[in-house]
């Protein structure tokens, strides 16, 4: 295969961590514009989560979409990823509803941090699946 699959993760990682700059600077300046009412290290520390979850999913369906000849396989293994996301943000948002006065030492709403987290789930998703759909025509 003609594909160099760690130049593309790393070409993948350094897009992904500039894209996270730019978030992370509007989510600043919505901070300090009052748009949002969570701190900026809530804001950042959400960021930093799904971050981590997607560079993480990213690289597994790179390297599914490398090793594997079926289209089957691969579309299975990005359904099942999709879910597993949804469920990682699903069990952090309950731990930040539930241990969240424990954890964050600031006044917040259940709706900011949902929107919050899910804001973040879907800019990054969209930028995952965007990379992702790039990558296996490259490869395919």
């Amino acid at each position: 295969m003609g594909i160099d699959l760690k130049a593309s993760i790393s070409s993948f990682l350094v897009k992904i961590l500039l894209y996270s700059v730019v978030l992370a600077g509007l989510a600043y300046a919505a901070v300090q514009f009052d748009l949002i009412s969570l701190s900026i290290a809530t804001v950042l520390s959400i960021q930093a989560f799904v971050l981590l979850v997607t560079i993480l999913v990213h690289i597994f369906l790179m390297r599914s979409a490398t090793a594997e000849v079926r289209i089957q396989k691969f579309m299975f293994n990005f359904m099942l990823t999709t879910t597993l996301k949804l469920v990682i943000y699903c069990g952090a948002f309950v731990v930040l509803i539930y241990l969240g006065n424990n954890l964050i030492s600031e006044q917040y709403t259940n709706l900011s941090l949902f929107l919050i987290l899910f804001g973040y789930y879907m800019l990054y998703t969209v930028f995952e699946v965007v990379a992702i759909v790039k990558f296996v025509k490259k490869i395919g």
